[in-house]
């Protein structure tokens, strides 16, 4: 066990709270796999605590809240976690708090975690302005996890790339977006969001490319999806995001809000919003789904997209969803208030769906029916009105 403290000195061993380091940059100079990093309760500033390379695994404790790492002030502030290609060592953060953690423009990442084979979990830690990336893995044959437990985002972004699981438990992620991307192969990769409350959004750069995402949570190549009592809140895109968009080969959205999503004006040169508030693509494959929506409720959403509420498109193949014990009210957007469902048209995808006990209030669209529309989906053409 290792020891820092602001009142500590780097020329101290580091081996007790009474020797403890002054600075994170000194501590990773001695952390090793298995090691415990106790950080203790104050302010650690200046650029030996804004820019540190941890590399291995080890878990880093604090006391809730207590301990803040402040990158703010520092050119080039970035932490990096870097465990070796063979390491099955987990990294484990608790307690912790960074503030202004970010890299040289406003969407980079400032805190990263990257490598080895063992599992990733923070809990119980506060991102305040900052750009988080985490990869546990790059081996397709390699199992690892992240969780986010108990955790608050302030101001930020989060994107988890490549782990086969993703759990994210009672958190708050207040103007803050959280990316997800599965590996290549999305065989097994699994995502569950529970108990979490997401209010506005935060743009950036997901996957190192130049298109912004700003929505409050995307999904992409993953195998199995599960939100459960969720709550999406008082979003506007300028970018072309839908408040949450999933891409899976099967999802499942239940007990679950979405009030004031809304698709806002994009910007010159993207595309126009699919839907406002939630929107579910099936990846190119001959079967997906079940694609389950049960017991949402959609409440002001839309504004400039395309859908109002919920989008759910089949492009290729044969996909099968069900909507079941839903509410959409007050929705607005172009072609369909509340539901747009999109086949394949011509290129053969095939959107089959159950429906029951969906209630329709005051739901409207310029250019088409104010519930649900069906477009080259093979569903007989019913069109639910509010």
């Amino acid at each position: 066990t290792w020891y820092v403290a602001p009142t500590g000195d780097d020329a101290n061993s580091g081996s007790s709270s009474d020797e403890a380091f002054a600075s994170f940059e000194a501590a990773a100079a001695v952390v090793r796999d298995g090691d415990v990093l106790e950080v203790a309760e104050g302010e650690y500033g200046g650029e030996k605590n804004a820019r540190v390379n941890f590399q291995s695994g080890f878990a880093m404790m604090g006391d809730v809240g207590k301990p803040l790492v402040n990158c703010s002030g520092v050119n080039d502030r970035h932490w990096s976690f870097e465990r070796s290609t063979d390491s099955s060592a987990a990294l484990t953060i608790v307690g912790m708090s960074f503030a202004g953690c970010v890299g040289p423009n406003t969407i980079s990442p400032g805190i990263v975690v990257y490598g080895g084979q063992g599992d990733v979990s923070f809990s119980q830690v506060t991102f305040a302005d900052c750009v988080v990336s985490v990869a546990p893995h790059d081996e397709e044959t390699v199992s690892s996890s992240f969780e986010l437990t108990s955790c608050t985002l302030s101001g930020s972004s989060l994107g988890v790339y490549s782990a086969e699981s993703v759990v994210v438990d009672t958190s708050y992620l207040l103007q803050s977006s959280l990316y997800i991307q599965g590996l290549s192969h999305a065989a097994t990769a699994s995502v569950s969001v529970s108990r979490t409350y997401f209010n506005q959004g935060a743009p950036w750069a997901p996957d190192n490319t130049e298109v912004p995402f700003d929505g409050l949570l995307g999904v992409r190549n993953v195998h199995d999806v599960e939100l459960s009592s969720v709550s999406f809140k008082n979003f506007a895109s300028e970018q072309g995001s839908a408040a949450v968009t999933i891409i899976a080969d099967k999802a499942r959205v239940h007990s679950s809000n979405f009030l004031n999503c809304t698709g806002g004006s994009p910007v010159s040169g993207i595309s126009t919003p699919e839907v406002g508030a939630l929107s579910i693509v099936a990846p190119a494959k001959k079967v997906s789904g079940p694609y389950v929506i049960s017991q949402v409720s959609f409440i002001y959403s839309g504004g400039e997209s395309a859908a109002g509420a919920l989008s759910l498109a089949c492009t290729t193949g044969e996909c099968f969803a069900e909507v079941d014990n839903c509410a959409f009210s007050y929705n607005s957007a172009k072609d369909a208030g509340a539901i747009l469902l999109r086949g394949g048209g011509n290129d053969g995808g095939l959107l089959n769906l159950e429906s029951a006990d969906l209630r329709f209030d005051s739901n409207e669209a310029t250019d088409g029916p104010s519930g649900m529309l069906c477009h080259n989906t093979g569903i007989p053409p019913v069109i639910l009105w509010s």
